[in-house]
């Protein structure tokens, strides 16, 4: 689940409140074209970056914890 996930660097804003929510067993795919903020997005829910606002959880833990 993410709600409202964001990133910025400075003025530039990667991922902008990005929401997002699935059940169990759901798949899904981020598609589209270079620099919409996919790397930024997969790289904070993988917790190697955190996000500047926002929420977000992977299989029932917190990013931010």
């Amino acid at each position: 689940m993410l709600d409202g996930l964001t990133r910025c660097y400075g003025d530039f804003i990667a991922v902008n409140h990005t929401s997002l929510s699935g059940s169990a067993g759901e798949a899904f795919g981020l598609i589209g074209a270079n620099g919409p903020g996919k790397g930024t997005s997969v790289t904070m829910l993988t917790t190697l970056l955190p996000p500047s606002a926002g929420s977000a959880a992977v299989a029932g833990f917190d990013i931010v914890r």
